[in-house]
């Protein structure tokens, strides 16, 4: 994992708030806990970034999925997580 693309792109979403770790892959931007998530190019891969959810993805309010680096993500709130996850045709 890249720390480095994963605090560019904490930083970016945070409008200036200073992030603070609440966990291993878990920080918290003003009143908001967000889930951390890097991911690199799988060059042998069918798809070129592969992220999961599991209940640790739920346990925020968003999740930041980061792709390769920090001029790719995405900032999803838990509930459109949840509806993902809870569809069983994911």
């Amino acid at each position: 994992m890249s720390n480095t693309e994963k605090n560019a792109a904490l930083i970016a979403i945070a409008n200036g708030v200073t992030p603070a770790n609440v966990g291993k892959s878990k920080v918290r931007i003003g009143q908001n806990v967000v889930h951390v998530r890097f991911c690199s190019e799988d060059a042998a891969g069918s798809t070129k970034f592969k992220f999961n959810i599991n209940p640790n993805t739920l346990s925020a309010d968003y999740e930041l999925w980061v792709c390769g680096s920090a001029k790719t993500y995405y900032l999803i709130s838990v509930a459109l997580m949840r509806t993902i996850y809870e569809d069983p045709n994911t």
